[in-house]
Parts: structure tokens; sequence; C-alpha cells
């Protein structure tokens, strides 16, 4: 910083602005191979949590597509809801996520895979209100 040298105090005209560092997103879970959910994930991976111990009650809005065997068998996934902006979700997507309880599906999903919340909490009612494969 510059000070003058009458009054002492801060030239402000000749400062340069302090550049900060692009904030990284904050990871929420890791998984198997490194992949890392953060606020902007769009896209959860084939077996990216499958059998892992993760604790996630919330999956990020910005979720689009969550492939097969995700989550499979993970531990300690305690959904309540889905992302709205989920359109794809793949077969055993949730398969043996036992404490996972969602109410409804989101209503942009164009892809419910075979037997994605098969041994979960999730209502008979809302997982078999739409047939299984694509539609739309």
């Amino acid at each position: 910083m510059a000070r003058t040298k009458k009054t002492g105090r801060v030239d402000v005209k000749h400062m340069t602005p302090i550049k900060k560092p692009h904030a990284q997103p904050r990871v929420l879970a890791t998984g198997h191979n490194g992949f890392e959910l953060t606020e902007r994930t769009q896209v959860i991976p084939e077996r990216a949590f499958a059998g892992c111990c993760v604790d996630l009650k919330k999956l990020p809005e910005s979720v689009k597509v969550i492939e097969d065997d995700a989550f499979c068998q993970a531990r300690g996934v305690r959904l309540t809801e889905l992302p709205s902006q989920l359109r794809h979700l793949g077969t055993n997507a949730f398969f043996r996520c036992y404490f996972m309880k969602c109410d409804k599906l989101p209503e942009g999903l164009v892809h419910l895979g075979r037997n994605a919340f098969y041994y979960t909490r999730v209502a008979p009612e809302v997982r078999d209100h739409l047939p299984m494969g694509k539609y739309a």
C-alpha cells in the first residue's frame, strides 16, 4: 500500500485490486475412483458410490442423471427427496439403500430404470406410479 507523505493515509487511487481465487465447489461425498459429488455435479456415473459408506441426506439440485448402480448397496443414503431437475434414474440406482425414503418423483423424470428403488423405504405408490423404462 502506498502512503502519502503529507498525511500518511492510504493512497486509494494507486492501489491494485486484490484478486480472489475462484471458489472451489464444496465436496459433499467421495466415492469410487476419486469421484467427488459437489454442488455443481450434473451426472453421477455408474457405480460411483456402490457399496460405499456415505452420509448423504440430500443430492444437489444440479444433478440431472443418476446412472445404473450409482448408489447400489451404499450405506448412509437417507434421501427424502430427489433433485427437481433429475431426468434419468438408472437401473438399480438405489438398490438396497434401506434408509432411503422418498415421497415423490420429480415431474421432469424421463427414464426410470428397473429396480431403481428395490429394497428401499420408498412407498410402492411412488415407485410404481409410472411404468419402468422410457416414457414422457
